[in-house]
């Protein structure tokens, strides 16, 4: 069963630490771990850790275009 969508506009602020997780690892299979820590986000990958600290304007669409950018996700066509 496939994670429902969350709209690009959603502040990251409003996403549990396993949404967060849900959602990624659909689009990103190097993903191994999400953990959310008093505003500050970790995305532990394969190759790499991002340590992103949260903003309430933070969106979930720019969270996507950034790690898309920098290749660690490939949205499915």
């Amino acid at each position: 069963m496939s994670t429902p969508k969350t709209h690009r506009e959603t502040p990251l602020t409003l996403l549990s630490e396993s949404r967060l997780y849900l959602l990624l690892k659909e689009i990103s299979p190097t993903l191994n771990s999400v953990r959310l820590i008093k505003k500050l986000l970790t995305l532990n990958f394969t190759s790499t850790t991002i340590i992103l600290p949260l903003t309430a304007t933070m969106t979930w669409g720019q969270l996507i275009d950034s790690l898309k950018e920098k290749g660690f996700i490939h949205e499915p066509k």
